[in-house]
Order: structure tokens, then sequence, then C-alpha cells
């Protein structure tokens, strides 16, 4: 189809018909093309901006990046959708620039969608803009905000990624704690110990799985108590952690989990105790082999086979 039947098409009145010629553009690549679909995602009918927007990106022009960062703020959930997968496909300088002047926009998911954007682009100069968001009182915006600089990994947004961890959403809470995965300082593991008293239990669990990887011995006090946790998510995470910062003097308390309820909590008990050389144990673990779930098991065979390591090595 010649490109002025498509342009007669796009005029329509008929909404299938000017998506019919958006399908046909798609074989067109010169610069009336780019008219049309930048026409196009002005539409008045969705699915035809949708389409358009989808044909941009395609097109790969930096010429459509305005028209592709325009649509984050469209009215139709779809389009905005369309927007955000283009704009992360954009490789144009001034994406950022126009990301940046809609950070400020009156609805909510206009902004969390520039926020993703920008955390695409990975800007340094974005930094600023997007950690005064971390304000922002739509818990969505926080939420993005928290993830891009995260990915950032900046040493100046640690500390306001620190005070996210008191966020008055479990969410953002949680999402603070994996972005500050970048970070092993003295005040971060303190801001995580105090995060395994939160209120809600998937906080304690992600807290408890940080901390491991902080493996700092100061933090077994505080994982210890989380082995009697209401929640059997947050034991096992505290019975693995506990192995990694070298909760020796704790191993008793591991001990009492072999017997929890739950298998996950169980073989994690078991892991935990043979990662720690816990000789002490192989009497309740050599019991656990007779255990009815064929994964504790095998972790209680693991665990020995680790323990008669320990016992053999020379002193």
């Amino acid at each position: 189809m010649e490109i002025e039947q498509i342009e007669e098409l796009l005029r329509s009145s008929d909404a299938a018909s000017r998506q019919l010629a958006l399908t046909e553009l798609t074989e067109v690549l010169d610069d009336g093309a780019l008219d049309l679909l930048l026409l196009a995602a002005k539409d008045e009918d969705p699915t035809v901006r949708e389409l358009a927007i989808v044909h941009l990106d395609d097109l790969g022009d930096p010429r459509a990046t305005p028209t592709i960062v325009a649509a984050l703020a469209d009215d139709a959930e779809r389009v905005r959708q369309a927007a955000a997968a283009a704009v992360r496909d954009s490789r144009s300088p001034e994406a950022v620039e126009l990301l940046l002047n809609i950070l400020s926009h009156p609805r909510a998911e206009v902004r969390a969608a520039s926020i993703a954007g920008l955390r695409d682009h990975r800007a340094p100069e974005a930094e600023a803009p997007i950690t005064l968001r971390l304000q922002d009182e739509s818990a969505a915006v926080r939420e993005q905000a928290v993830i891009a600089l995260g990915y950032l990994r900046s040493e100046t947004s640690i500390a306001p990624l620190r005070a996210r961890l008191q966020d008055a959403q479990p969410s953002v809470r949680r999402l603070a704690i994996g972005a500050l995965d970048y970070a092993r300082t003295q005040e971060v593991r303190l801001a995580l110990l105090a995060s395994l008293t939160d209120d809600d239990w998937r906080v304690r669990a992600d807290a408890a799985k940080q901390l491991a990887k902080h493996g700092s011995a100061l933090s077994a006090d505080g994982l210890a108590k989380l082995l009697t946790d209401s929640e059997w998510q947050v034991r096992k995470e505290a019975a693995l952690a506990l192995a990694d910062v070298g909760g020796h003097v704790h191993g008793a308390d591991l001990l009492a989990l072999l017997q929890d309820g739950v298998p996950d909590v169980r073989r994690a008990a078991a892991n935990a105790l043979g990662k720690l050389h816990a000789t002490f144990a192989v009497p309740a673990l050599e019991r656990l082999l007779a255990d009815p779930d064929s994964e504790v098991n095998k972790a209680a065979r693991r665990a020995l086979a680790a323990l008669s390591g320990a016992q053999r090595a020379p002193h």
C-alpha cells in the first residue's frame, strides 16, 4: 500500500481503518511513516495511539522521543504501558531531560513512570531529583524512587535509602532493604538490625537475608531472636543468616528448630548447623534422617557429612 493510501486511511472516521493503516505503516521506513505515526499517537482512539507508540518504538527514530515520553501521561493505561516500554528502549539523550520535566507531574502514575524511565537510563543527573521523590505522597512513586536509587548505587543515596526503612508503607521498606544491597556500612547494618523488629514479617525476613550478606557476627544476637518468630519464613531466613554471620553461640537455638513444624525451617536449621560445624548436633541430625520430608533428609545428610569432615580435620 502506498503512503498516500495509508494516510487516507489514517484520516478515516472509522477506528478499525485507522488501525489497519498502522499495520500497513510497519512496512514503510521513510520520513513519511514517522510523520504519520506521530499524528496517530494523538488519535482519539486508544488502540490507535497504542499501536502508534509501539511502531514508533520499533522505528527507533530519536525524533519520536518527545511524543513517546508525552504518552506516559496518556489517559489510557495500555498506551502508558506501551510508552514505558518504548522509553526503556530509547537511547536518545533527549529522553532524560524530557523525563525530568514530568517528574513533578500532578498524576502519581506519571511521576512513577518518569522515575522508572530515568532508572533505565541510569542518568547520574537524575539522582538528586529522584531522591526528592522519596518523600512523595504516593507510595508507588516512593517505590520507584527507591528502586531507581538502588540501580544508581551512589554513596550519597545510602542515607536517604536508609531513612526509607522507616517508611509508612511496608512495600517501600522492603524495597529499601533490597536497594541497600550495595551498602555495607555500619549505619546500614544497624538500621537493618532495627528492621528485624518490623511489624511486617516480610520486612523482617528481608532484613535477615540482607544481614546475612553483611556477614557480621555482631548481628547474631538480633537474628537469634527471630528463631522463635511467629512466621516460619522469618525463622527460616534467620537460621540461614545465623550460619552466614557465624552465630556459633546460638547453636542450641538452631538445634531446637530441627523439631519445627515446617519442613523448610527444619531444613534451614540443618543446613545452618552443618555450616557452623556444630558437632554437638550430630545425634539430633541423625534422628532427622527419619524425617517424613525427603528434602529435610537430604539436608540432614549434607550437614552430617560436613560435621564428619570437621571432626576429622586436624586441630
